[in-house]
């Protein structure tokens, strides 16, 4: 498996979830704008950064993860958020591309958090989500389908495709990628 500049192994669904963007963003190049949020090591920034991609922002709620990503200068821009990444610190409307990679508890993704993802991707711009479900309660993933639908509903968005990766016995992640209309 690949690892970033920390050594750290990105996983079957990190890769995954780049070779989504890849596939979706094809025609557009490498000159797309990437959001990534909850952005952690770094390790997805350093996967599209070998895959050519230049324009990456981060979003993160630990300060001190901001830190050591302002000191591996992966990123363009850093924006810090309350843990409950229920309000971005962005502008509506501002990036190609959105990416939500859900690896640990610690990360859960609320309605809020799913409303964000939309409002700062560009019309047209994609929203890629990857969770692991076996860190959710089952009222936790029906509440989030049925946010997602709601935002296909009032035609926010619409879904291009949910696919189950099972990367173990005990680890299923549902990878989603939606267009913003």
């Amino acid at each position: 498996m690949p690892h970033n500049v920390r050594g750290e192994t990105c996983g079957q669904a990190d890769l995954m979830t780049i070779d989504k963007v890849c596939e979706q963003c094809w025609n557009l190049g490498k000159d797309v704008s990437i959001l990534d949020v909850s952005a952690g090591s770094g390790r997805i920034a350093c996967e599209f950064i070998k895959r050519g991609f230049v324009h990456l922002d981060a979003l993160e709620a630990c300060e001190e993860n901001i830190n050591a990503l302002r000191q591996k200068a992966l990123y363009d821009r850093y924006f810090q958020c309350d843990e409950s990444y229920k309000e971005f610190p962005i502008a509506d409307c501002v990036y190609d591309v959105v990416v939500y990679v859900q690896v640990s508890r610690d990360k859960k993704i609320t309605n809020g958090t799913v409303r964000q993802l939309a409002r700062v991707a560009k019309h047209g711009g994609l929203v890629v989500m990857c969770l692991n479900r076996n860190l959710s309660s089952e009222e936790q993933d029906i509440n989030l389908e049925t946010i997602m639908m709601e935002l296909q509903t009032d035609n926010v968005w619409e879904c291009l495709s949910r696919h189950v990766i099972d990367e173990t016995t005990s680890k299923t992640d549902i990878l989603y990628t939606f267009r913003k209309v």
